[in-house]
Parts: structure tokens; C-alpha cells; sequence
């Protein structure tokens, strides 16, 4: 009976394995690569990515549902102080991105091509749609990848995995590789920063998720009212 079970548990562990490098590899090729990119153009793009972040959204759940446990354990264990974390990880993420936006300031830079992008994407899906994968979806995913799985499954010192998961982070959100987009890309580096710091000291991955759906929900409604 027991070695039944010894097998039961090796066979779901290599099946969870497999599911996590094919994870991976469509977050990469998706959104790190662009694949779709390099293939369609237009509508279809953004068609391709609501797919993908609500295949990635629901296996990542699934896949990091030990994380998420025990983040939602310590929200119901330890309510006020994890409302106290997000109150300074807020008041941080605020100062942090203002001090990354500057330059673009002092260069009389345009905005962001990321808020366009949020803009069309919005005009096509609509609010509710947008809210559900940009608000919500997006971050589920992206928090997986960038703290739930760079961060919890590191290998070198915390302070490097941050500072490169971070750099990936903004990575992703860049659109080109000029002076100009690199410059964009800071905020995203300070948030990914904020994000790190919040998950490493407290261990509780529902945080920096909260913060970051409040962060795009916002952003979805605040662009679109423009």
C-alpha cells in the first residue's frame, strides 16, 4: 500500500513538473518573446494574449495553489498586520514610482506606451473583459512568475533574485530597445522592486497580488475615463 502511494505522489510530482515548464513556456513565448508578434498583427495579438493569461491565470493557480494557501492563511490569521504591510508597500510603491518616472519627466517624454496599449485593448474588450484580465488575470500570472516562482524558487541570495526578477519584469512591459523605452521601463523596475520586497518579507504572495490588481483595476478605469 505504501509503495501505491509512494507512486501515486512521484507520478502527480513529475505531472506538476511537466505542467509547470509548460506554463513557463507560454508565459515566455507569449509575453517575454512575442511570438505572436512576429506571426499576426492587429486584434488578433490581443485576442491571443486574453487566451493566454486566462490559460496561464487558471493552471498557475493551480500549479502555486500551495503559496496561495498559505497566503490566504496568513490574510485570515493575521488581518491588521497584513493591512499594515500593504498600507507601507502603498505609500513605498507610490514614492518609488514617482522618483522612476522622473526622468521621463526631465526628458518631456510622452506617455508610456503601455497606457496606449491599455487604452485599445480597452476599446476592444471593454471594461468588464478588461478589468477581468487586465485587472485580475494579468497580475495572477505575472506575480507567479516573477515572485511566486523566481523568488520562492531561487537559487542565489534574495537580494539578487529580486533586482533580477525585477529587471525581467520591466523587461516584459518594454516595447523596443531604445533610449526612450528604457527610460519607460523604470517605473515597472521600481514596482517589481516594491512587489519583491513586500513578498520576501512577509511570505505571503496575496499581498503584492492585492496591490497590483488594485493597480491595474485602477489604471483600466482611470484610462478609460480619458
Amino acid at each position: 500500500m505504501d509503495d501505491i502511494k509512494q507512486t501515486g505522489t512521484q507520478e502527480r510530482s513529475r505531472l506538476e513538473k511537466i505542467g509547470l515548464a509548460i506554463f513557463l513556456s507560454l508565459y515566455a513565448l507569449t509575453f517575454i518573446f512575442s511570438i505572436p508578434r512576429m506571426i499576426f498583427d492587429g486584434e488578433v495579438i490581443l485576442w491571443i494574449q486574453v487566451g493566454a493569461y486566462a490559460v496561464l491565470g487558471i493552471s498557475g493557480v493551480y500549479l502555486f495553489r500551495g503559496i496561495f494557501i498559505v497566503g490566504f492563511q496568513k490574510l485570515k490569521t493575521a488581518p491588521f498586520k497584513s493591512i499594515f504591510w500593504l498600507l507601507g508597500a502603498y505609500i513605498v510603491y507610490i514614492f518609488a514610482v514617482q522618483l522612476a518616472s522622473l526622468p521621463a519627466y526631465l526628458m518631456n517624454l510622452n506617455a508610456p506606451q503601455n497606457e496606449s496599449i491599455v487604452i485599445a485593448a480597452v476599446q476592444v474588450l471593454g471594461i468588464p473583459l478588461s478589468i477581468l484580465i487586465i485587472g485580475f488575470a494579468g497580475p495572477v500570472v505575472e506575480e507567479i512568475v516573477y515572485r511566486g516562482f523566481l523568488i520562492q524558487k531561487r537559487k542565489i541570495p534574495l537580494w539578487i533574485c529580486i533586482i533580477l526578477s525585477s529587471i525581467l519584469f520591466a523587461f516584459v512591459h518594454m516595447h523596443g530597445f531604445s533610449p526612450i523605452d528604457f527610460v519607460g521601463a523604470l517605473p515597472f523596475f521600481a514596482v517589481g522592486i516594491v512587489y519583491g520586497i513586500l513578498y520576501a518579507a512577509t511570505g505571503n504572495i496575496t499581498l503584492p497580488l492585492i496591490l497590483h490588481v488594485l493597480n491595474n483595476t485602477i489604471a483600466v478605469i482611470l484610462l478609460n475615463s480619458r
